[in-house]
């Protein structure tokens, strides 16, 4: 396990961005070098890029998928306006690794895998503004939008998973187990050294501790076991991705009716592990691994639950109010996820 967790800290010294590819070989390093299990691999990967302050490549996609989601509502249609917003929020995360028209392509690929039709935009009233990106080059060194970085492993170390149902992934060639340094950034062609070694991502020291005390007034909140106070810190136009609710839930209202009924839990308590924190002029936002506590009524004994968060913040003149959160359970979590 020494040895995975050194493959991914590597990645702190190449701009901290971990492609779908290079998760890919890293779970194989895992389970083929370590002897891990799939989930073993797969929570050692998440816990150490969430302590290293390591941005995952899928995570990317799942926050840009789930945001044209919400944006969509149910009508299978994507706004100029929303389709920007939702690119502009993955190239900030990138760190430089990704050009805003790499970034735009993969963007539309995640738009079209998930059925979703451009709206018409300007004067002409046409679709020429999304019909004009080009999708990503499917060639060695590049991954699409929306592949998982564990379905090529081999199917006895990769069990099904209880997982929102997506689009099969096209093939694409098997990574080496034993990487030792990150993968071509996506986009590049083959051979060539990253993007990301000439530009670097730099967090403003005060949006770190901002954002850190976000996190902390969330969990203060959410221990009163008072719904009003935690919706309170959610924009009136937030969007909760919850892990126990189907729907995608938007607004205040519905917000405020989900946190009342998931409150009520005995001596609830909710602990963070490092998080990764990014910012950049309007927006900030914070992801890693929460775990739940409370009390079991039945038998008096401590209930815990492990899952994977993001945050997305928006600057107002109060401070951060938060724009979306996305949570999703770990796969070792023997118990529901409460967020």
């Amino acid at each position: 396990m020494a040895n995975l967790r050194d493959l991914i800290r590597a990645y702190r010294f190449s701009g901290g961005v971990v492609t779908i590819e290079d998760e890919r070989a890293l779970l194989r390093a895992g389970t083929e070098g370590d002897g891990l299990s799939l989930v073993q691999a797969r929570a050692v990967l998440m816990e150490t890029a969430a302590a290293s302050k390591l941005v995952l490549q899928s995570t990317l996609e799942d926050e840009a998928s789930g945001f044209l989601e919400t944006a969509a509502r149910g009508r299978n249609r994507v706004s100029r306006a929303d389709f920007q917003r939702a690119a502009d929020l993955y190239l900030a995360r990138t760190r430089g690794a990704l050009t805003p028209k790499q970034v735009e392509s993969r963007v539309r690929l995640i738009a079209e895998r998930q059925r979703l039709q451009p709206a018409p935009a300007g004067l002409s009233r046409s679709r020429q503004w999304f019909e004009r990106i080009a999708l990503p080059v499917a060639d060695a060194g590049v991954e699409l939008a929306n592949q998982d970085p564990f379905a090529e492993l081999p199917q006895a170390l990769n069990p099904p998973l209880a997982t929102p149902s997506q689009p099969s992934p096209q093939p694409s060639p098997q990574p080496s187990p034993q990487a030792t340094a990150p993968a071509t950034a996506p986009g590049q062609p083959p051979g060539r050294a990253p993007i990301l070694a000439a530009r670097a991502f730099v967090l403003d020291p005060a949006d770190s501790q901002s954002l850190g005390l976000a996190l902390a007034r969330w969990k203060a909140e959410i221990e009163t076991g008072v719904a009003e106070r935690v919706t309170a810190l959610y924009a009136a136009d937030a969007v909760l991705l919850a892990t126990l609710e189907d729907d995608v839930l938007i607004g205040s209202a519905a917000i405020l009716g989900y946190f009342r009924t998931f409150l009520n839990r005995a001596q609830l308590t909710v602990d963070f592990r490092p998080a990764h924190f990014w910012s950049d002029r309007t927006y900030g936002g914070a992801g890693g691994i929460y775990i739940f506590s409370w009390s079991d009524p039945a038998t008096g004994g401590r209930l815990r639950s492990t899952a994977r968060f993001s945050f997305v913040f928006r600057r107002g003149t109060g401070g951060w109010a938060i724009y979306q959160h996305h949570s999703s359970v770990t796969p070792e979590t023997p118990a529901p996820v409460l967020g």
